[in-house]
């Protein structure tokens, strides 16, 4: 049965080393999810470079997992071995200066001979942290996934119950409108949707703008706010009435469901009210 929930998007800081560790975290994130989402309406996104981020030739790397993701993140989850990675150690330091909450993990075993020097490195940089930031130290890749499971649980007793985040609902899982009939971009977006061969709507945002586009066509003014909002809301609409569902976790896409056909032909051949 479907119900409304929030998604909070968790950033995977880690190093190249990290592998085994970032299996866990995965791990972890989704049998959280499987236990609490339906009870806490909350879903934890896990983002990570490697997955969630299209190569950009014309972009700097850093700058745009950046701007894709390190600026979207709702919690941090930083996890070390043996090396400090610059890449990491930058995405550390640029999100504390944002005061949301982080979970900085770094191991305690021993270190290969092929390590040693950017594992002094690490220590240099876990030294300068030491006496004033919490964090927390683990054996192995096992013992990280069991304390983070622990950890991750308390830190969102304490955060979403005060709802200190604000999260983000990037067109995937919305709070529900009020029930009503269709407006008029709600209408005009569903008929588009239906002539277009896939039934699909994508929702793109990017620095400085968003575009709605269905049927080879981008139905908002990308670079209005007011505008983009107006058809954010009929995104919403169709997707409160069951007449579209997301597809993937990203909420850029989304397809006409069969109910969402039926209405785009009421619509054409009555010009009836969707109830």
């Amino acid at each position: 049965m479907a119900f409304d929930a929030k998604v909070w998007e968790l950033f995977l800081a880690a190093p190249n080393d990290t592998d085994a560790e970032l299996t866990f975290a995965y791990k972890t994130i989704a049998d959280w999810n499987a236990a609490h989402t339906k009870r806490n309406k909350l879903i934890l996104l896990p983002r990570h470079w490697t997955r969630d981020k299209a190569p950009n030739f014309t972009e700097h790397p850093q700058r745009g997992i950046d701007t894709a993701l390190l600026q979207e993140a709702d919690i941090l989850v930083a996890i070390f071995r043996n090396k400090l990675g610059q890449g990491t150690r930058h995405e550390i330091e640029e999100y504390m200066q944002t005061k949301k909450p982080m979970l900085v993990y770094f191991c305690t075993g021993a270190v290969p001979r092929a390590a040693a020097e950017s594992s002094v490195e690490l220590a240099d940089f876990k030294k300068k942290y030491e006496n004033n930031n919490f964090y927390k130290e683990f054996t192995d890749a096992a013992n990280l996934g069991q304390q983070f499971s622990h950890d991750l649980t308390l830190l969102i007793n304490e955060t979403h119950t005060e709802s200190p985040i604000q999260p983000k609902h990037n067109g995937l899982v919305l709070e529900s409108p009020p029930k009503s009939e269709l407006n008029a971009e709600a209408e005009a977006l569903l008929l588009e949707a239906s002539n277009d061969p896939s039934g699909i709507i994508v929702h793109v945002k990017y620095l400085g703008g968003e575009i709605i586009q269905t049927n080879n066509k981008v139905l908002n003014n990308e670079k209005d706010a007011r505008d983009c909002a107006k058809w954010c809301k009929a995104l919403q609409i169709l997707q409160h009435h069951g007449l579209i569902e997301p597809l993937g976790y990203k909420g850029e896409n989304f397809k006409l469901t069969s109910d969402g056909y039926d209405a785009a032909d009421k619509i054409k051949v009555k010009g009836s009210p969707i109830p």
